[in-house]
């Protein structure tokens, strides 16, 4: 089985979390422009997952991260060259 597109694990997550009262999706105008976290999902405005340029991101713990990179099974996310997010 092929490994699943970023689009289709955003879908899945959008989905599932939606249901939850407190996430919202960004505005259909954001999304249209196509900026840093304009397709995205957020708890109370705060960014918590997003599409970005064709990979799916999303907000974890630092030691997750560090875990997630240890094991190779992910990476660390560099919104601009040289800036990498801690969480």
């Amino acid at each position: 089985m092929p490994p699943m597109a970023p689009e289709d694990r955003f879908a899945a997550v959008i989905e599932a979390l939606l249901r939850h009262p407190d996430v919202t999706q960004s505005p259909e105008e954001a999304r249209s422009r196509k900026r840093f976290g304009s397709t995205s999902l957020r708890v109370k405005g705060k960014i918590f997952a997003m599409l970005v340029r064709g990979r799916l991101v999303v907000k974890l713990p630092a030691r997750h991260v560090d875990a997630l990179v240890e094991a190779a099974e992910g990476q660390r996310f560099e919104p601009c060259r040289g800036r990498l997010m801690k969480e």
